[in-house]
């Protein structure tokens, strides 16, 4: 899979400098890339960067305003991200491996 490597660097560094913790604006920003077209391998170069995170560290946190979310599981974390796109799967990124 191709990836943009700043992309990449940008999300897993703010994964990395705060513990896991990563606010919401940001999904909701990759998620915006996601429906459209040019925005395809931004998408995938940070959302994977949040997977590769996950699979190292096996924790983030979601901070929206007033509350935050726990993703301990795979699971757990493709579901957060439905709230995002209620058709998204993380197979979708294996795809192109």
């Amino acid at each position: 899979m191709k990836y943009i490597r700043a992309n990449y660097q940008e999300i897993y560094e703010i994964l990395e400098k705060n513990n896991g913790i990563i606010e919401s604006e940001y999904l909701k920003d990759i998620f915006y890339a996601f429906q459209i077209a040019s925005g395809q391998e931004y998408f995938k170069s940070r959302t994977q960067a949040i997977i590769d995170y996950f699979n190292k560290n096996a924790f983030i946190i979601i901070k929206y305003q007033g509350r935050q979310v726990e993703i301990r599981t795979l699971n757990e974390l493709e579901k957060c991200l439905q709230t995002f796109d209620s058709e998204f799967v993380l197979g979708i990124l294996r795809k192109d491996v």
